[in-house]
């Protein structure tokens, strides 16, 4: 009978080490050696020790990513909250603009996605969010210095992403004209001077050769448009109904590294292409765009939960923010 116990125990054993991995794509413009890609093979470790193999491929083509995903050619993804909004909107709202103001308040967001609390929000019938990456505050990046106030952004060309309907309706409302584009063609069309402004974080700066665009008379105009994270989805049919909640509070409790390296993104646009921008001028965008963050919650582009709670931390480090003063 012993005998016959460790037999089966033995057999367990066999099929748990010969279990189907789980298939994760990867969405990093850099390839394989890039940082979200390094992120990925630390979290595959961790699924380890839950018994959940991971099988990691990297993707460079965003639109590719999502179309395997939807095939379920991949049982999760990762990628930025733009496409990965229509899984969920919760968390895709993240990427509300001009919500999140800096990475003190980012970094305490992300820290509570760990929370048990927000776990109905993490999923729905078909999807389960897994975890949360930062990917870091995007900016407007121009060839002309010149551009500090909205006045000044009237009749440009602005890249906006297809998937994200708000960056369209911003540049609108603005006076500025939306020209759609996506990660892999904003240089191209920027080089070829088919935009005049391109929305981006400091991750791209070196990669994408930003510099050589810009020259002389270009810069960043250091006012934060949006904040950007990059997300990790599962199809709820390929994971237990444990592994969501382990890799959210594994991605949480990981939250204070992951923003050492999008500090780390940030120093590598040096000073000289900063253009400061007037506080008076700050308060006009701020004041527009929350009108625009209403619109967007009437008519459920962005999820009024994730802009409560966003708010509440904003209001927590910027007390003066006028949406925050009574």
């Amino acid at each position: 009978m012993k005998k016959l116990g460790l037999c089966l125990l033995a057999g367990m054993l066999s099929m748990a080490s010969y279990a189907e991995p789980l298939k994760l794509c990867v969405f990093d413009f850099v390839g394989s050696q890039g940082d979200i890609m390094n992120i990925a093979r630390d979290f595959s470790l961790a699924s380890k020790g839950w018994e959940t193999p991971i099988e990691l491929k990297v993707y460079t083509n965003s639109k590719r990513i999502v179309q395997d995903f939807d095939r379920k050619v991949c049982d999760g993804l990762i990628a930025d909250n733009f496409y990965t909004k229509k899984y969920n909107n919760f968390v895709g709202s993240i990427g509300a603009v001009s919500l999140i103001p800096n990475h003190k308040v980012a970094s305490r967001l992300l820290s509570l996605m760990g929370s048990d609390r927000l776990s109905s929000n993490m999923r729905n019938a078909d999807y389960e969010v897994v975890g949360v990456i930062p990917f870091g505050l995007a900016y407007f990046m121009t060839r002309n210095r010149n551009m500090k106030t909205i006045a000044d952004l009237e009749g440009v060309r602005m890249g906006v992403l297809e998937e994200d309907p708000s960056q369209a309706r911003l540049a609108s409302r603005i006076g500025s004209k939306p020209v759609f584009m996506t990660y892999e063609n904003a240089v191209a069309k920027f080089e070829k001077n088919e935009l005049d402004v391109i929305p981006a974080p400091p991750i791209t700066f070196l990669p994408y050769e930003i510099p050589r665009h810009l020259k002389d008379t270009g810069g960043v105009a250091n006012y934060p448009i949006l904040f950007m994270s990059m997300n990790v989805i599962f199809h709820r049919d390929k994971i237990d109904s444990t592994f969501g909640s382990k890799g959210r509070k594994w991605f949480a409790q990981k939250t204070p590294e992951f923003f050492r390296l999008v500090e780390r993104w940030q120093s590598t646009i040096p000073k000289k292409y900063w253009i400061e921008i007037n506080p008076s001028d700050i308060e006009a965008y701020d004041r527009l765009i929350s009108q625009l963050r209403k619109e967007f919650i009437n008519n459920k582009v962005y999820d009024p939960k994730m802009i409560s709670l966003a708010q509440q931390l904003r209001c927590v480090d910027q007390p003066e923010y006028f949406e925050c003063r009574k």
